[in-house]
């Protein structure tokens, strides 16, 4: 953990960021609260096609009218992930009350992940900050998100 810091404090002098501090994030693992949790999948709603609660309506019937919205496999599927994005957000907020700016990694799109779920964990990461947020194209590299003062 301490060499990660050092790491970033190196990284930032080399482009000339003057920060106070670097905090190095331990507890993503961690399930994100159930109001946070439930923010989001209340914002997930309209764009969901709830395929398993419509009976003779197929999948393909559906998507026909509405391609981009989310199947219920889909939002499933992609569970682990938006929890992840959720509980980001919840550390983002704790430690961004006194900055000026937050930089964060963009998640690396993918192929199979309907385009609807990956806006809103755009929306989602950046929610409630105090702060412009910067989404940054990464490397496919493990970073860190910085918070500058």
């Amino acid at each position: 953990m301490e060499e990660s810091r050092n790491e970033m404090l190196v990284l930032l002098k080399r482009f000339r960021l003057h920060v106070s501090d670097v905090i190095v994030m331990t507890d993503i693992e961690k399930h994100p609260h159930p109001k946070s949790l439930s923010r989001f999948v209340d914002s997930v709603a309209p764009f969901r096609l709830h395929d398993e609660q419509q009976e003779g309506v197929s999948v393909q019937e559906l998507r026909q009218s509405a391609p981009w919205k989310i199947s219920d496999k889909e939002f499933e599927a992609f569970k682990l992930k938006s929890e992840t994005k959720v509980r980001l957000n919840e550390i983002i907020r704790k430690n961004s009350q006194q900055t000026a700016l937050v930089l964060v990694s963009l998640p690396v799109p993918q192929s199979d992940c309907p385009s609807a779920l990956y806006m809103a964990w755009l929306d989602t990461l950046t929610s409630g900050l105090h702060c412009p947020a910067v989404l940054i194209r990464g490397n496919q590299e493990n970073v860190l998100t910085l918070y500058c003062q």
